[in-house]
């Protein structure tokens, strides 16, 4: 059996509970009243996509690529004034953190959020365990690529075989695939256990609170 000697988080819906920040945002931007329920649905790949499919959900027409680039311009900005009035930790996760880090485990984030946003988010609601931090348009490809967690085992010290992936929706899960290490899901995020099957993801791997995950990364 491996050691397992690093973990590699999602943020959003794996560690951040972010979906009523991000709907306010989204409905600022559009004059709608989206419900944070509707919006888990839209969320998982990035503000670009989660307002394509907000516009869909509306029954309204994409923009052309100048005038979306605009509205997503206006999406981010009201996002990015208002990051964390709402975002916090799921039940458990700081304690869980905290425990690994105690531990000595190298703990990192791959995230869909803009780099300089995921910076500031992590900053602001979780303690100051992680090593390694990767958002959109930083220095690596975004999910499902590998190239964030190869950096982050570059970092660490390890191997494919001595890291874990967590997440909690079905790009997650290719992205986990892709690396080709041990991952795990979490139940408590923007995707149901039923609607996580029914993207392929094993029920095996899934988690459905903190302290079973925080078991389930000290079991290898």
């Amino acid at each position: 059996m491996s050691e397992i000697k690093a973990v590699l988080f999602d943020l959003d819906g794996t560690l951040l509970d972010t979906i009523s920040d991000i709907n306010a945002a989204l409905n600022r931007t559009l004059k709608s009243e989206i419900s944070d329920k509707q919006c888990k649905s839209f969320v998982g790949r990035g503000l670009r996509n989660a307002l394509k499919s907000a516009l869909l959900f509306l029954n309204r027409e994409i923009p052309q690529e100048e005038e979306f680039e605009k509205l997503y311009k206006t999406f981010e900005s009201n996002y990015a004034s208002s990051p964390v009035e709402h975002t916090k930790p799921y039940e458990g996760i700081e304690e869980m953190l905290l425990a690994l880090h105690g531990k000595g485990f190298k703990l990192g984030v791959f995230s869909a959020k803009e780099q300089p946003l995921a910076e500031y988010v992590i900053s602001h609601t979780l303690p100051p365990v992680f090593s390694f931090i990767a958002g959109l348009h930083g220095k690596y490809a975004g999910k499902p690529s590998t190239e964030a967690p190869e950096a982050f085992m570059r970092e660490s010290e390890c191997r494919t075989q001595n890291l874990i992936y967590v997440g909690d929706g079905e790009t997650d899960w290719k992205t986990g695939l892709n690396i080709g290490c041990k991952t795990v899901m979490v139940t408590w995020g923007f995707r149901t256990r039923d609607q996580l099957l029914e993207a392929g993801v094993p029920s095996s791997v899934m988690v459905s609170d903190s302290k079973e995950l925080l078991s389930e990364l000290l079991s290898d």
